[in-house]
């Protein structure tokens, strides 16, 4: 249930699913200011970059298929390396974050 489904869920669902939703949003926020803090990371505004993220996470499950072209290892793979590119790590971190380096 993402965001734009919310809304069908009942009072005690839809708050116990929006608290989650706000821990999961606090950690990613939380990691990207530690990498901006330390200088591996930079990012204009943390929230923006994390929902952007966030986003892009969850909008996997629209399009990947297990029967596709790419595995699911691939994909988180390639989506460590777009999110870190996004908020200019070094191609280096990046590399040894999506395990290639």
């Amino acid at each position: 249930v993402t965001d734009s489904e919310i809304r069908a869920l009942g009072e005690g669902p839809r708050r116990a699913l929006i608290a989650k939703r706000d821990d999961y949003q606090a950690m990613f926020g939380g990691m990207i200011r530690e990498g901006i803090a330390a200088g591996s990371l930079r990012a204009s505004d943390v929230d923006v970059a994390t929902y952007a993220i966030l986003l892009q996470c969850t909008g996997v499950a629209l399009w990947f298929d297990p029967a596709g072209p790419l595995s699911l290892d691939e994909v988180a793979a390639l989506h460590v390396e777009l999110v870190l590119g996004s908020l200019a790590a070094a191609p280096g971190l990046i590399a040894t974050a999506a395990g290639r380096g």
